[in-house]
């Protein structure tokens, strides 16, 4: 561990291990956060075909941060990337197209910023800072209709959930979707490792930026001796 207090956990689902290569490689982002900011010890979680639904009912990161409180060794701040699964859940009984635009309208933008909220709570529960990044775009989005109006509206709620609660920040995923570049796979879902690396150097000032303030703020917090 390099730092106690830089510690971060980002926590969500294949694009947080890294899943690429068909699910052959994983490079997970958090490295290149290591790599771009050294202060930072970075750990990660990445379910792969999770939805924030399971993973909130399933308590996956309120117990990881806790072991880590009564290990003595607390995270600073959890990054959330997830939401990408919820958008639409296929069932094997049925052709795929059609559950996919049923899916898209059972399954509220309401329903899934509520569950990606929960995430956050549970962490802030713990003393744990949260930084909520945004549903990045996919193929689908391009053409299954409604699904990227859907993932724009979850990221405006959950921007709109992180701007009313000091504990939590918000960031865009800062990787577009394009078929044209080499940052994402043939299954348009995923990223390659180059993908992955974009990311969290990406990301990584803005959670050293995070982290700088909320030191800050606890220092002036802290009575005069």
């Amino acid at each position: 561990q390099v730092c106690t207090s830089l510690r971060r956990q980002p926590t969500s689902r294949s694009l947080t291990a890294g899943y690429c290569n068909a699910g052959f490689s994983f490079f997970p982002y958090a490295p290149a956060i290591e790599a771009t900011v050294p202060s930072i010890r970075c750990d990660h979680i990445g379910l792969n075909g999770w939805t924030a639904r399971e993973m909130l009912h399933a308590g996956s990161l309120p117990l990881t941060l806790a072991g880590a409180v009564n290990a003595d060794a607390p995270y600073d701040l959890a990054i959330v990337m997830a939401g990408t699964n919820d958008l639409v859940s296929p069932s094997i009984d049925a052709p795929i197209c059609d559950v996919l635009a049923d899916t898209v309208e059972k399954v509220t933008s309401d329903d899934i910023v509520e569950n990606l909220w929960g995430l956050h709570e549970g962490a802030h529960k713990l003393g744990v800072a949260t930084l909520a990044v945004g549903i990045p775009g996919s193929r689908a989005q391009k053409y299954l209709d409604g699904l990227a109006e859907k993932a724009q509206d979850v990221n405006r709620g959950l921007e709109a959930k992180c701007s009313n609660e000091p504990m939590a920040s918000y960031f865009p995923c800062p990787v577009a979707f394009d078929d044209d570049t080499d940052l994402w796979e043939e299954d348009g879902l995923h990223m390659t490792a180059a993908g992955y690396e974009a990311l969290g150097r990406a990301l990584a000032p803005v959670v050293a930026e995070i982290l700088r303030t909320r030191k800050a703020e606890a220092a002036a917090e802290r009575p005069a001796r």
